[in-house]
């Protein structure tokens, strides 16, 4: 079973498509994390071979190669796929296919701008029952369901009776008629929506396959590997743990800053991302979501007073579409080990039901964005919200 892509193209430079930096992440990754540069070669090859549509396949072959030179790992046999893919016009196959279409493609986007237009004026005169009319405004309805150079020949020999009858509407002139050369493939519209024309685009790909192939073809680097250590979160879900303010005030505010304060925050679930996704059992980096309570103190309460102490309602959008939303906050640990030891922190308390008390607005989702590390930009985004949503810190 093949599928047609990971993601998208984002531009003509090899690692602007998602598939390509796929399979670079996925090498980097799964040599970090200790494996064999030959058993990665076969698991992603085996992955290409059997997961990726042929009409893509080459990107993915073009940044097995690179990301093997980078390494020093790049064996014949990948180095001569991706020169085929190369040599072959394989890669290049899809950006000519875009050129081909893109004529035809630019008239399809001016058609159905073209039936929108004559749709506005037709339903201007709604209720008429002039039978052209009748019959052009069901064409226009059809247009939208399928595709038929006959119904719009038919369509614009109904027009000027329509607008014989109707003086004063103004019907839109159809565009000039381009002749469909080739199907569109499932490319096209990513390549389409690429800054520049289909032919420049074409140019720029082949100038990038020129420098892929000077550099597969060079010596290889030997560039250091980085191992990687799996990111571990310190608290276990339901923990309510007290975490003392510091170095929060480097950062402008316009209150005072409580440092030495502690501020509490609730363990609401540990979030496991997988390093791999080719081999997820290899270990995985741990992210927080959390809750914030309404508390910022210079001592830590008790078991008993957190039951009663209420959460801050975070307002994280405010717009016409999302209103107003609390979502959690997502707490990441890049540097977990470093951190805690110069954080005084203390778990209060591990409630093991506490998901059935928590508050409706906890239920609404988990927002990834707001704070994106355990560090003082932590401290900074905290103490935000306890003054805006909270009353702690208006004592």
């Amino acid at each position: 079973m093949t599928t047609s892509a990971i993601g998208s193209i984002c531009g003509t430079k090899l690692f602007s498509d998602d598939l390509a930096s796929f399979v670079r992440d996925e090498y980097t990754v799964l040599l970090g994390l200790g494996a064999a540069a030959k058993d990665i070669e076969t698991l992603i090859s085996k992955y290409i071979n059997e997961n990726v549509d042929p009409l893509y396949a080459s990107v993915a072959w073009l940044a097995l190669a690179v990301t093997e030179h980078k390494f020093g790992t790049l064996s014949e046999a990948i180095k001569n796929r991706a020169l085929q893919a190369i040599d072959s016009g394989e890669d290049l196959k899809k950006w000519e296919n875009a050129v081909n279409y893109e004529p035809y493609g630019k008239y399809e986007i001016e058609l159905t701008g073209y039936y929108r237009n004559v749709k506005k004026t037709l339903d201007e005169i709604a209720g008429n029952t002039q039978k052209e009319a009748v019959e052009a405004k069901n064409i226009v309805e059809q247009k939208f369901k399928e595709q038929s150079s006959a119904m719009l020949g038919r369509l614009i020999d109904l027009l000027p009776a329509i607008e014989k009858a109707f003086p004063d509407k103004k019907m839109a002139k159809p565009p000039k008629f381009v002749k469909k050369t080739c199907d569109a493939d499932i490319f096209f519209d990513n390549i389409n929506t690429l800054d520049g024309n289909c032919k420049q685009k074409l140019e720029r790909r082949k100038k990038e396959l020129d420098l892929i192939r000077n550099l597969i073809t060079s010596e290889q680097l030997n560039s250091k590997i980085k191992r990687i250590i799996p990111v571990t979160c310190p608290w276990k879900e339901g923990d309510s743990v007290a975490i003392k303010i510091w170095n929060a005030g480097r950062f402008n505010f316009d209150y005072e800053i409580p440092e030495g304060n502690y501020i509490i925050i609730k363990i609401i679930n540990v979030v496991r991302d997988n390093l791999s996704k080719l081999v997820p059992e290899l270990g995985s980096n741990e992210s927080a979501v959390i809750g914030l309570y309404d508390y910022c103190d210079k001592r830590i309460p008790s078991p008993e007073e957190l039951k009663s102490m209420p959460y801050i309602f975070t307002a994280i959008f405010k717009d016409k579409i999302m209103q107003s939303t609390h979502t959690g906050l997502r707490l990441y640990f890049s540097d977990t080990k470093n951190i805690l030891k110069k954080t005084e922190w203390k778990v209060i308390a591990n409630e093991a039901n506490f998901l059935e008390s928590l508050p409706d607005f906890f239920k609404q989702g988990v927002m990834n964005a707001i704070i994106n590390s355990f560090d003082d930009h932590f401290f900074s985004s905290t103490l935000r919200m306890i003054k805006t949503y909270g009353k702690s810190m208006t004592k």
